[in-house]
Order: C-alpha cells, then structure tokens, then sequence
C-alpha cells in the first residue's frame, strides 16, 4: 500500500482500524485483500519518457467514520506519467459541512504539493521559475471559495486554511482544475467503486 499499491489504500486503512480486535467478517475481508495481491503479482507502477509534469489530484467523503463523525480524503501525484506520492488520512476536526472538510483537504494537499515542488528544485529537475502545479479537484465549489478572497465561513481553523491555500495561488505555487470525478485519480481513496471503474483508474496511474 505505502510503496506500489496505491489503489488498496482505502480497503487497508479500513481494515486497519479494527487491527486491535478483528471480527471473523474482518479477516474474511483480509483474505480477500491477499488472494488479489497474488493475483495480481505482474501489476507495476511505470515510468515513461515524457515531460516531466507534476500533478495532483484530490478527494474527499464527509463524515465517512460513523463512530466519530469525521471525513476522509486522499491525495495522488503523478510524475512522469508514475505515481509519486499517495496518501489516505483521516481528519482531526469535525466539520459541519462538506465544503468546509474539501478546504482541509485541500490545505492539506496543498503543504504536500510545497513539499514536493522543493524537492524536485533542489534535485533540479526543473528549469526555474516553475511554472504551478495543478490540483485536479472534482468540486466546483471549492475552485470557486479557493480562488476568492473573502471567505464567509465562521470558523477559524478553515478561514486559516482558506487564506493559505489562497495564498499558495497567488505565489504561481499551484492551480486549481476541475475535474470530473470519473477522471479524478483519487477518487479510489476516499469510497468503494465499482470492477470496472477501479480497472480503468490503474489503467491511468
């Protein structure tokens, strides 16, 4: 999960969380998660000859967890045309609506995508200035509060995330995109899909 498989990132941060004292359904759903690893032996993350392009994808559930009423979300980038970084957390805060767990989510991909955009200066993979690095987002919402000024919320914490992300677009660090959830990569992270909808997203990653 932490090195090649990125895609089981949500079936094994599911199952972990029931690691203290597993059900009989539990290890049942184990077995399964193993029977398709040896399965699926020859899949490999590749690596092609192209641009080197960073991008990244995000999504988020509302109030996924039902024992503590808080959201996931998951992030994804692609280097080369190869997946890079991945990640599946779960959020500290309760959130009273959707748009306010996206805005965590996104201020927390957006640390990630600092993070990343240094690194590849420091190995000088690019020439500078850098041009931003795209966040594929599939709510349109959320371009629209994050590429605004004002933010009319009345928590602290998310106007704190609001004015970092906001600030994040203005230095030319990243950029906002829409994208359908169908072609969202991260979608996989954060909800249970469907065989051919999983296939078709390994396809891409």
């Amino acid at each position: 999960m932490h090195c090649t498989r990125s895609y089981i990132v949500f079936t094994i941060c599911k199952l972990s969380r029931y690691i203290s004292n597993p059900s009989i359904d539990n290890w049942k759903a184990i077995t399964k998660v193993f029977g398709y690893i040896k399965r699926t032996m020859n899949f490999r993350l590749f690596y092609n000859n192209f641009l080197v392009v960073l991008e990244g994808y995000i999504d988020s559930s509302w109030i996924t967890s039902a024992s503590d009423n808080k959201s996931t979300f998951g992030w994804l980038f692609i280097l080369e045309d190869g997946v890079v970084s991945w990640a599946l957390k779960k959020q500290t805060c309760i959130t009273y609506f959707t748009i306010e767990s996206k805005f965590i989510a996104l201020a927390t991909t957006s640390k990630e995508t600092k993070w990343l955009r240094n690194v590849l200066l420091d190995i000088k993979l690019w020439s500078q200035p850098m041009t931003s690095i795209p966040l594929y987002c599939d709510s349109q919402t959320i371009m629209s509060r994050a590429f605004s000024k004002i933010y009319n919320g009345k928590s602290r914490h998310i106007n704190l995330r609001h004015e970092y992300t906001r600030q994040l677009i203005s230095d030319g660090i990243i950029i906002i995109v829409y994208v359908k959830s169908c072609n969202n990569l991260a979608d996989p992270f954060t909800k249970s899909l469907s065989r051919d909808l999983v296939r078709l997203l390994l396809v891409w990653t």
